[in-house]
């Protein structure tokens, strides 16, 4: 710029003695120029001061997003924790049912039907029926005094008929729309047979009068 400034000086004094004495006044860009250099820096402060502001911009840290990241995948499984350990739970009470049930006979029976009038009544027996063989060997064939009871009590007899099929015939007429449960102990049956249930239940129909 000094330079710029003593050329034109030069030139301005060479007019001047040529052409006489005028005068100039420099245009406002012509100040900028002159002050060039200044001008820059400013600009460039500015600019620098505008960058810095916008990278210091507060933003959320990492150690800020990895509580919230770690307490939301703590929620999630916690509850895949729990529907996994309802699940063992389940699957290991089914195991132990399946293998407490192996083996294991199941029992149900019949159910007599209403008895005909006739001149010599002959009511239905009922049998109580069993999925595998349970009977004792010594009771085969055997009528049976103690060890088996009906309720409301009626007179009869029991009877092994086969290893999986007990008889009761009764020697009166069954009580119409009657529930009746026969309970069997666990002394009439071998050791290691092992009975779903050690009763049975059965409803007599009801009579019906038709005129």
């Amino acid at each position: 710029m000094k330079l710029f400034s003593a050329l034109f000086k030069a030139v301005f004094g060479i007019l001047s003695k040529l052409f006489g004495s005028f005068s100039w006044s420099p245009p406002p860009w012509f100040d900028f120029l002159r002050n060039f250099s200044s001008n820059i820096k400013s600009l460039v402060s500015r600019f620098t001061s505008a960058a810095r502001s916008l990278i210091k911009r507060p933003r959320i840290s990492d150690t800020e997003i990895k509580p919230a990241v770690e307490k939301k995948s703590g929620i999630n499984f916690k509850r895949i924790g729990k529907v996994l350990a309802v699940i063992f739970v389940i699957f290991a009470l089914l195991m132990w049912y399946a293998a407490h049930r192996r083996g294991m006979i199941s029992v149900s029976g019949t159910t007599p039907e209403l008895t005909k009038i006739e001149d010599i009544l002959k009511p239905d027996p009922v049998r109580v029926l069993f999925s595998g063989s349970a009977v004792r060997l010594d009771l085969m064939g055997k009528s049976l005094t103690q060890g088996v009871s009906i309720a409301p009590a009626i007179e009869g007899d029991w009877t092994w008929s086969s290893d999986k099929v007990l008889v009761f015939r009764p020697k009166a007429d069954w009580l119409p729309g009657t529930e009746y449960t026969v309970r069997m102990d666990k002394s009439m049956f071998p050791d290691h047979v092992r009975l779903s249930t050690h009763s049975y239940s059965f409803q007599t129909p009801r009579f019906e009068a038709e005129l």
